[in-house]
C-alpha cells in the first residue's frame, strides 16, 4: 500500500519514518518534489509546514458520519492554521466503515464535485493526504457517500497561503475536478500503456501550471499492478504511485510535473499472465504550482 506525504525536513536533513506495529516491514521511498523558500515567506500560495496536528476524531467528539453524511472541519480551530488559508494538507483516516463507499473532501459552500479521495470496504482502516481547498466560511466538507456509517480521523500537515500565486513554485487551489475517468472516455488500460491526459490550460490551471495535486484511483482491474504519473514523454523511473490488488478500489495523492505539451500520463504497470489484463483509471484535480 501507497500514500503520499508531505513531511518536514529535520535540522540534520533526515526525516524518520516509524514502524509502530509489532511486526517488520519493508518500506519504499519515492521523492515527488520538494518546497524551498524562494522570495517571500508571505508570498500567496506559500506551503506553510506545521507539526503534524490532529484536527478531528469523530470517534471522540461527534461520533459516526452517517451514510450520506458529512462532517466539517474548521480550519481556523486548528492551531497555526489561519483561517483564511487557500488550501490545508491533511491525512484522512477512514476506519470502522460499516458497508463499502468512498469519501469525497471539498470546500464548505460549493456544490459536492463528482471525485473521490478515498475509497474503502467494509470494516477496512485506510488513509490517503489530500490538498483541500478552504471554503469562504473558513471550513472544507467530508462527506460520506456510502450506505453505512463511518468514523473519520484527520491530520493536519499544513496549509497553504491565500492570494493570487505569481512566484514559482507557489500553489493556487482549484475546485476539485474530475480530468479522466476511462470508464466514460475511452475504455479501460492495458498492462504498460500509459494514458495521457491534458491538464494545462483546461479546467481551471492555467498553461504556465508546472505541476498538478491529482488523486488517482483505480477501479475493475483484473489484476494486481500499480500506477506510475509523470508527464507526458517523460521517461519511466520505476516509481509507484499508487498500488492495487485484483478487483481493488483505491485511491492515493501524487504531485506530478506536467509535460512540456501540457500533459501529464498515468502508466498501469500490471501482473502479466497469457491473458489480456486491464484496468481502469481516475484522475481528480485539486490544484496546481507555476
Amino acid at each position: 500500500m501507497a500514500n503520499l506525504a508531505i513531511v518536514e525536513v529535520g535540522n540534520d536533513d533526515h526525516i524518520t519514518i516509524a514502524n509502530t506495529s509489532a511486526g517488520s516491514v519493508h518500506i519504499v521511498l519515492d521523492a515527488s518534489a520538494y518546497f524551498g523558500i524562494a522570495g517571500s515567506w508571505d508570498a500567496p500560495g506559500s506551503y506553510r509546514p506545521l507539526a503534524l496536528k490532529r484536527a478531528l476524531d469523530t470517534r471522540t467528539s461527534t461520533g459516526p458520519v452517517a451514510g450520506g453524511g458529512n462532517v466539517l472541519l474548521r480550519v481556523g480551530d486548528v492551531p497555526e492554521v489561519p483561517s483564511n488559508a487557500a488550501a490545508v494538507v491533511v491525512n484522512l483516516t477512514v476506519t470502522e466503515p460499516t458497508s463499502n463507499g468512498f469519501i469525497s473532501v471539498y470546500p464548505t459552500g460549493s456544490s459536492k464535485p463528482n471525485i473521490s479521495n478515498q475509497n474503502y470496504g467494509q470494516g477496512q482502516t485506510i488513509p490517503t493526504l489530500a490538498v483541500v481547498p478552504v471554503g469562504p466560511d473558513g471550513t472544507v466538507t467530508i462527506a460520506n457517500s456510502s450506505s453505512g456509517t463511518i468514523q473519520i480521523v484527520v491530520d493536519v500537515f499544513g496549509f497553504f497561503l491565500r492570494g493570487t500565486p505569481s512566484t514559482a513554485g507557489a500553489f493556487a487551489a482549484i475546485a476539485p475536478k474530475r480530468f479522466l475517468d476511462t470508464r466514460t472516455f475511452r475504455g479501460p488500460a492495458v498492462n504498460a500503456e500509459a494514458v495521457p491526459v491534458q491538464v494545462a490550460g483546461v479546467n481551471g490551471v492555467p498553461a504556465n501550471a508546472k505541476g498538478v495535486w491529482v488523486n488517482l484511483t483505480v477501479t475493475e482491474s483484473t489484476t494486481f499492478g500499480y500506477f506510475e504519473a509523470r508527464g507526458h514523454w517523460a521517461p519511466f523511473s520505476f516509481t509507484s504511485n499508487l498500488n492495487f490488488d485484483r478487483r481493488q478500489t483505491i485511491a492515493n495523492m501524487a504531485y506530478v510535473t506536467i509535460g512540456r505539451d501540457g500533459k501529464i500520463e498515468i502508466q498501469a504497470l500490471l501482473n502479466q499472465v497469457p491473458r489480456l489484463e486491464t484496468t481502469h483509471v481516475i484522475a481528480d484535480i485539486f490544484g496546481y504550482t507555476l
